[in-house]
């Protein structure tokens, strides 16, 4: 009886070994043994990645399109799982695809899309397989190629490693299954001479090792700030941001407190009251600018760079700023590519009052000139008294 009770307790807690072993596996991405990835619709599903940095959180996908072709595969590798069984790879044919499933991929990025910062992009390529179609059970290895991008990545500030790799080689995984083949999993390798284990297989895609580009996009912040007891604190100075370079996959925005703060081809311009500000955001690598500001006064102001932080390279251009003055330079040599973080402009317009010594100092002459006369009546009338003595 105590045996009874002993097997029967020992059935139960094996099954709910197994059950929790299933879903764990099921929530972990479906990962099966040696590293490759389930399948259970035939489907071989690999991510293109981009990772999208914005220093202020405005975070969107560059635009481009990139095309991805599977071919026919070379027999001859092993692969070996994490329980030592070897199988030699046989030669991939795309004529083992599914009918419909082409043997060219798209992942399109598109400038519309929000992205969270810091993190990975992703595109889904997805190619179907018809069982039916393989000749045998085994392991059949593919080569897929990255053949074209709609844009260089470089002219639209993604960063590509030095080392990134347009060939990946797909292994299907197929077996016998109660009399018919199945489709039971796949793996992404790099190298096509490499024997596949457990440590080598990659199964997120593209971005396998080191292949994960990157595209950072920097936000620029004037701040304008009016000082001086002479100064007009209402005054408005319109202050222009010119910007060079391709922006065409890039999300561009302007923002800000100040006031008609637009953007229009390539010229970003706002009119600044003090403590007022105008936002550039999401500007990419390949960018460069220049920040000017006009004198809708009619005095003159001394300009100040109070501050020029997140970027190297840039140069202040200090000095007055006379009244009517019209585009007159604050900032050269701004260039996107050597941002360090948001980069912060403060530019600070000081108009301080008259000193009254200058009045004086205008009058000096004719005051002088009345001083001598006083002197010569003075020296006259002695003269007289001193002769009628």
């Amino acid at each position: 009886m105590k045996r009874s009770v002993f097997k029967t307790i020992g059935v139960l807690i094996l099954a709910i070994a197994m059950s929790l072993t299933m879903g764990t596996a099921a929530f972990a991405a479906d990962m099966g043994t040696g590293g490759t990835v389930t399948t259970n619709d035939n489907s071989v599903v690999l991510k293109k990645a981009i990772k999208i940095t914005n220093h202020s959180g405005y975070a969107y996908e560059p635009t481009i399109t990139y095309t991805y072709t599977l071919a026919n595969g070379t027999a001859g590798g092993t692969v070996t799982d994490e329980n030592g069984n070897k199988a030699t790879f046989k030669a991939g044919s795309v004529n083992y695809l599914a009918t419909g499933s082409s043997v060219t991929q798209t992942a399109a990025f598109s400038k519309d899309t929000t992205a969270t910062s810091g993190q990975n992009a992703e595109k889904n390529l997805t190619w179907t397989f018809d069982p039916t179609q393989f000749p045998s059970a085994g392991v059949y290895r593919y080569k897929i190629t990255e053949t074209a991008t709609s844009v260089a990545p470089a002219n639209i500030g993604i960063v590509r490693p030095s080392d990134y790799d347009t060939t990946k080689y797909l292994d299907v995984y197929v077996h016998n299954n109660e009399g018919s083949l199945q489709i039971y999993g796949y793996a992404l390798v790099d190298d096509e001479d490499t024997a596949v284990d457990k440590t080598k297989a990659k199964s997120q895609g593209w971005n396998a090792n080191d292949d994960l580009e990157t595209y950072d996009t920097y936000n620029i912040t004037v701040t304008k700030t009016i000082a001086g007891t002479l100064a007009d604190m209402t005054a408005k100075f319109p202050v222009k941001v010119t910007l060079t370079g391709n922006m065409s996959a890039a999300n561009v925005a302007v923002a800000g407190t100040g006031d008609s703060i637009g953007i229009n081809d390539g010229v970003v311009t706002g009119n600044l009251g003090t403590g007022k500000t105008l936002i550039i955001k999401g500007l990419p690598t390949t960018v460069k600018f220049t920040v000017a500001e006009s004198n809708s006064t009619a005095d003159t102001y001394a300009e100040t760079v109070d501050t020029l932080t997140g970027i190297t390279g840039a140069t202040k251009v200090e000095g007055d700023l006379a009244g009517g003055a019209t585009d007159q330079s604050v900032v050269t040599g701004g260039d996107i590519s050597k941002a360090t973080d948001a980069v912060a402009i403060g530019i600070t317009n000081t108009l301080n009052e008259v000193s009254p010594t200058n009045v004086i100092v205008r009058f000096a002459p004719y005051l002088f000139i009345l001083g001598a006369a006083v002197l010569l009546i003075v020296m006259m009338r002695r003269r007289r008294a001193h002769r009628e003595e």
